[in-house]
């Protein structure tokens, strides 16, 4: 038996299109009604500059905030996108699965009980993108599976292309997916077309990323995993995540179709993405921790399998019923929460409007952050004022470096904010946790990000460091580095891209003049204790300007040091 009957298809379209729009409707007063998160106006910022790739994922949700805030310069713009497709997958999904009334009701209990499908019902993040593309890439591969024709083999290709646009997690769901087909497909000819296809739709990311030297894989592969180290808690929370974010009262129903393993090809993909998604995130919360909404792929075959197993459970359908409604009215409350202006308990949904604005009238001149989350948040809600970021050695590196657009306020008054700022004046901001961004004003901003210390060789000798290599000019104007503008620091730590840094050295350094574009050779001598090398072997140079935290200007060297020495 297929997992699909081709009898009669749904004659519930008018109810289901009804339900879709009252579905939009909500998220659309949801979207209105509740304050823009840090994440998504970073995902803003992407939109203001579209492109074919960014630091940190594939660009489709930079895409639909374009489309959404060219109609809209408002929460609602930001969101519409992620609102109108939420609606449609909820459409999309409900017309492949339900075949009968009964269905529809089970369907609705169950889709508005699943909190990840509800969260990224509004929320503007790769996460929403994610989820519509993978409903659309898994009715794909069931039509597929039931007949290889050239159009099915197109939309599959295209399905795979859309999911990896979304997310670098997709490439997991798509992997897992097709696992069990090989058996029955490595020999048909369109299944690599399909392939093929997807790789075409494809290529223009690809080769954004080969320009900008694999960047975004290079900052999930390894830069995030710098901190690798096993903590007892990490595999708990993430196991205990999967329940909460999907449906916590009802998990244990939707578990049990998942107990034997199916006969049914489609079914069979379905079982592969989420037993094999458990095992990758339970092994990887070994070294570091999971983040809930990486389980988004895990929640979209459970409620699939979990829906088609407890359609034909009658005895299940009473208890359901109750555990849904409260799972519902439990979420219908906890949306009103985050719509609230100033409730007593504040959440992440709170309190950054008004720090903004705030923030915006105390600066003058330009307004720089050393969090990309903040010069985010400030751009949005100070639009079209934009804020300027600098990636300090306590933060990392983003986007904002990428276009290294703070070349613009070279030489112009600023405002830095930043928590970690040695200043009298602060301000408060009233969220989730009572945080206070000290600031200082400059009459003259000096630019880090234009210069690069390129090192090629560490010399150690005598109990002494010597550091020779190249030092670029990397903007399109020309530069001067002086000692009373900058400073230059030997930052030791015990592994590479940590920021938990174990010894800083001051450098002295002679005032160097750089054309656009240019470079100059340069060799210093560091007053290091070789003792010190040994213990952390990892380097790099710092630079700051005007008494600001300095930022990452170098490439990473491992001292070498003979013990004997």
């Amino acid at each position: 038996m297929t997992f699909l009957s081709k009898s009669k298809r749904l004659s519930f379209g008018s109810t289901l299109i009804i339900s879709a729009v009252i579905y939009f409707t909500l998220n659309l007063v949801q979207a209105w009604r509740s304050q823009i998160i840090d994440d998504e106006t970073y995902y803003f910022m992407w939109s203001q500059n579209p492109a074919w790739g960014y630091f940190d994922h594939p660009p489709m949700i930079a895409w639909w905030d374009t489309l959404g805030f060219s109609l809209f310069q408002n929460t609602v713009g930001l969101r519409l996108f992620t609102i109108f497709f939420s609606a449609l997958g909820y459409f999309i999904l409900g017309h492949f699965l339900v075949k009968n009334k009964k269905e529809l009701i089970l369907y609705n209990l169950l889709f508005f009980s699943m909190v990840l499908f509800q969260v990224f019902g509004f929320i503007a993040t790769p996460d929403a993108p994610l989820l519509f593309f993978s409903i659309l890439y898994l009715i794909f591969l069931y039509h597929f599976i039931q007949k290889q024709s050239y159009l099915n083999t197109f939309s599959l290709g295209l399905g795979m292309a859309l999911v990896m646009y979304s997310k670098y997690h997709g490439a997991l769901l798509i992997t897992f997916s097709l696992l069990p087909l090989i058996p029955v497909f490595y020999k048909n000819a369109k299944a690599y077309l399909a392939i093929l296809i997807a790789l075409v739709f494809y290529s223009p990311h690809l080769i954004w990323q080969f320009q900008h030297d694999f960047i975004s894989f290079n900052y999930h592969i390894i830069r995030r995993n710098v901190h690798s180290g096993f903590d007892f808690k990490n595999p708990i929370n993430y196991l205990l995540s999967v329940i909460y974010i999907s449906s916590p009262f009802l998990f244990f129903y939707l578990i049990k179709a998942f107990y034997k393993f199916p006969k049914d090809l489609f079914k069979k993909s379905l079982w592969f993405i989420f037993w094999l998604s458990i095992v990758f995130f339970l092994f990887t919360s070994f070294k570091r921790y999971i983040q809930a909404q990486w389980s988004l792929i895990t929640v979209i075959p459970l409620f699939i399998l979990g829906f088609d197993y407890l359609k034909n459970k009658k005895i299940f359908f009473k208890p359901l019923k109750i555990l849904s409604l409260i799972t519902i009215g439990l979420i219908f409350l906890a949306r009103i929460y985050f719509m609230i202006p100033n409730p007593p308990f504040k959440i992440k949904y709170h309190g950054w409007k008004e720090f903004m604005l705030e923030t915006k009238r105390k600066t003058n001149g330009n307004a720089v952050f050393d969090r990309y989350q903040l010069t985010s948040l400030y751009s949005f809600y100070n639009y079209p004022e934009r804020a300027y970021n600098i990636a300090t050695e306590e933060n990392r590196t983003s986007q904002f470096q990428l276009w290294n657009d703070i070349e613009e306020i070279n030489g112009e008054p600023y405002t830095y904010f930043s928590s970690q700022l040695n200043a009298t004046d602060s301000l408060a901001l009233n969220s989730r946790k009572k945080e206070y961004y000290k600031y200082k004003k400059g009459t003259s901003f000096f630019n880090t990000a234009s210069f690069w210390f390129q090192i090629e060789k560490a010399q150690i000798s005598k109990s002494k460091l010597k550091l020779i290599g190249q030092i670029w000019n990397k903007s399109d104007s020309p530069r001067t580095l002086a000692p009373e503008n900058y400073t230059l620091h030997l930052i030791l730590n015990q592994e590479k891209f940590s920021r938990e840094i174990q010894q800083k050295v001051e450098i002295p350094f002679r005032k160097v003049n750089l054309a656009s574009k240019h470079f100059s050779d340069f060799e210093l001598e560091v007053p290091v204790n070789i003792q010190d090398l040994m213990e952390n072997p990892i380097g790099y140079l710092s630079l700051a300007g005007q008494n600001l935290p300095g930022t990452i200007r170098s490439n990473y060297i491992t001292f070498v040091v003979d013990e004997n020495d």
